[in-house]
């Protein structure tokens, strides 16, 4: 026989099944007229290996999913939403539930430029990046569509330094450079070649070296 905390649990867990069933039939209930529930950002580009890069600047998602294809928090506010203000629909709008993400061109053009950063900054300085948004009733959906083109790579590497004991330390280790002819530029790179001439001049009595003390002329 079930004890009565299994029972418990099950009518927590039917009542929260419950709540995708009603909600998920109607997940634009709390979207306000002439506000569009954004359902999707969608990007298309020639450079597939940053893509976890493009998702982490754009500015706007969708509502969190649970099993990857339930907007659970999303069904649990719509089923609060319009009804009456009791503490248990406060208690599932503010702590369980998630309002909706209400689609903002500004946030989306915003997202473009991140993302053309990001493009320039690992090299591609010819890149290209659009952005459309399509709208189905309640809901849209946005496209970026980035062409990064040919990418600009590290040819050479030249060191220019007016003090003597600085330029030998630095010579006497220039083969444990990150940046290496035929890479891809990248401004990341850049920021760690400083780092490490920075932590070994520290290392080897220049103690008070600022990174701050070392620029790059691409």
């Amino acid at each position: 026989m079930k004890s009565h905390k299994d029972n418990i649990h099950l009518v927590v867990i039917l009542s929260f099944l419950s709540i995708i069933f009603l909600a998920g039939c109607s997940a634009t209930k709390s979207v306000p007229d002439g506000k569009h529930l954004l359902c999707k950002n969608t990007i298309k580009t020639d450079r597939p290996e940053l893509k976890e890069n493009f998702n982490a600047v754009i500015k706007q998602k969708p509502n969190r999913k649970i099993f990857g294809f339930v907007r659970f928090h999303l069904s649990v506010y719509n089923f609060a939403f319009g009804g009456k203000e009791t503490k248990f629909n406060h208690w599932l709008k503010s702590t369980v539930g998630e309002e909706p993400v209400l689609v903002d061109t500004s946030k989306v053009r915003k997202s473009s430029e991140q993302l053309l950063t990001l493009l320039q900054n690992n090299g591609f300085f010819n890149a290209v990046v659009s952005d459309s948004v399509e709208y189905w009733k309640k809901k849209s959906f946005v496209y970026y569509n980035l062409q990064g083109n040919a990418p600009y790579t590290f040819l050479k590497l030249k060191y220019d330094i007016n003090d003597s004991l600085v330029r030998q330390v630095v010579l006497q280790n220039d083969s444990l450079t990150v940046i290496h002819k035929g890479d891809n530029y990248s401004s990341a790179t850049l920021q760690k070649e400083r780092d490490r001439i920075t932590s070994l001049l520290r290392n080897t009595g220049f103690a008070a070296f600022n990174s701050q003390y070392i620029r790059f002329v691409v």
